[in-house]
């Protein structure tokens, strides 16, 4: 998986460490293999459908570096992220949407300023 935008449809697993610029997920779930990164470079990420980013094992990560974590969850789903959410430097998460954000992996943020904002 690699590429500019990447737009999930299908049940899909991120088998190598890879780099995107953004992440859509509409129709089915995201597996990090297995010790794997997948970066998303720009921080962008929606779910626009009840779907999740589903951990493969021991150190599956969705990193957004040192950019922010724009999350967001459109009205009336639940976007569940299950892997390892990593950020560095003064990164921070957003999650933005009427819909419901689930965080259950354990999230590494390093940096002078870990915070996490809720807006909507």
């Amino acid at each position: 998986m690699t590429g500019n935008n990447t737009y999930i449809t299908g049940a899909t697993t991120a088998s190598a460490s890879a780099a995107i610029n953004s992440l859509v997920i509409n129709g089915n779930t995201l597996t990090i293999a297995t010790g794997q990164t997948l970066t998303d470079t720009s921080g962008a990420l929606l779910f626009a459908s009840t779907n999740n980013i589903a951990s493969g094992g021991s150190g599956s990560t969705l990193a957004f570096g040192s950019n922010e974590g724009m999350v967001t969850v459109n009205s009336g789903i639940t976007g569940t992220i299950a892997a390892i959410i990593s950020g560095t430097n003064s990164a921070s998460l957003t999650k933005s949407g009427l819909g419901t954000l689930t965080l259950s992996g354990v999230n590494t943020y390093d940096g002078h300023d870990e915070r996490c904002r809720w807006n909507g």
